[in-house]
């Protein structure tokens, strides 16, 4: 056999043995890195709605605080002309989603997404909505909010104008 072969063999196994080693090496540091990564972690935190009041007369102002105790901002749909956060009635038996609107001119430089930073709230009402709460009986506000699991609600009395709070 040639002498010059064999060496050309020596020298293509050791260029292959070697760049085998740092291919399983770069792999191998890739691998063990990705498991100290826990990529199922959530962040810490709860996304509160309170209400001004539990009690309020037909015409009161409702109004409501959604309050981000989370480290990230969150991030609320502005669903203008319809109402901010969804509202139900109950029944007696289930609860109805209720619905009104304003003209769009009402809300033509809002934008869609309503920011709320981490560690504060953001403070609004159905003052505009006024058809929302027009009849007396048990009402249900929830709070959807993007990338959120949870469904933040509380539930408030609406009393016509005549019964006392």
């Amino acid at each position: 056999m040639n002498p010059f072969k064999v060496l050309h063999y020596n020298r293509l196994i050791g260029w292959l043995v070697f760049y085998g080693l740092v291919i399983g090496l770069t792999i191998g540091t890739v691998v063990v890195a990705s498991h100290h990564v826990d990529h199922n972690i959530l962040p810490a935190g709860k996304v509160r709605l309170t209400m001004s009041q539990q009690r309020y007369k037909v015409g009161d102002s409702v109004v409501f605080t959604v309050s981000n105790d989370f480290t990230k901002t969150i991030y609320v749909t502005n669903n203008c002309p319809a109402e901010p956060l969804a509202v139900y009635r109950w029944d007696g038996k289930t609860w109805l989603r209720v619905h009104d609107s304003v003209p769009q001119s009402e809300c033509p430089d809002q934008s869609r997404q309503v920011p709320i930073r981490a560690e504060s709230s953001v403070s609004s009402s159905y003052d505009n909505w006024q058809h929302l709460f027009a009849t007396p009986g048990i009402y249900r506000i929830a709070v959807p909010v993007d990338g959120y699991d949870d469904y933040p609600y509380q539930d408030i009395e609406v009393l016509s104008a005549q019964q006392s709070p």
